[in-house]
């Protein structure tokens, strides 16, 4: 573990393994006690150990043997609109501008129908049929067609 990543208190009775532990530290957060041993309050871990965390829980979460009760059970409650825990969990997208193969094939099959339909040049068919139709611009529909050829070569 790293130097300043937080530690089990002195006689923390646990059967966790060190994942499994860390796994619940992600989740719960940890207490920050004195060396007094005074209780000061809860922290949660950030940054380098955040991450850290996140990959313990989804070793733990992957693991044949699968997390503890415990950790489904935080797990759960993270979820719970009417939990006491203070913390809740938000989805975001990984990526603000991912694309989507299905939309991306969806759209090059587009393409390909009207000009195969019409006769008509790719350009065409791109600026006043497809950028309108799926409300993109004329450059946004390019990029779908290039990242598509990519994918399907065959089809192109």
């Amino acid at each position: 573990m790293r130097k300043n990543f937080p530690h089990k208190p002195p006689g923390f009775p646990t059967d966790d393994t060190d994942e499994e532990y860390i796994a619940g530290m992600f989740l719960e957060g940890y207490c920050n006690i004195d060396p007094s041993g005074r209780f000061l309050d809860v922290s949660y871990l950030t940054g380098a150990n955040e991450k850290l965390g996140r990959e313990m829980l989804t070793r733990v979460l992957m693991s044949k043997k699968g997390p503890p009760a415990y950790l489904l059970r935080v797990l759960a409650e993270l979820f719970a609109p009417e939990s006491e825990n203070p913390r809740t969990l938000q989805f975001k997208f990984r990526k603000k501008k991912r694309s989507n193969p299905e939309r991306d094939r969806a759209i090059a099959s587009f393409v390909q129908d009207k000009m195969k339909r019409s006769g008509r040049k790719i350009n065409d068919v791109v600026e006043n049929e497809a950028a309108p139709y799926f409300e993109l611009s004329r450059d946004a529909v390019y990029a779908v067609l290039a990242r598509d050829k990519k994918r399907h070569p065959t089809l192109w």
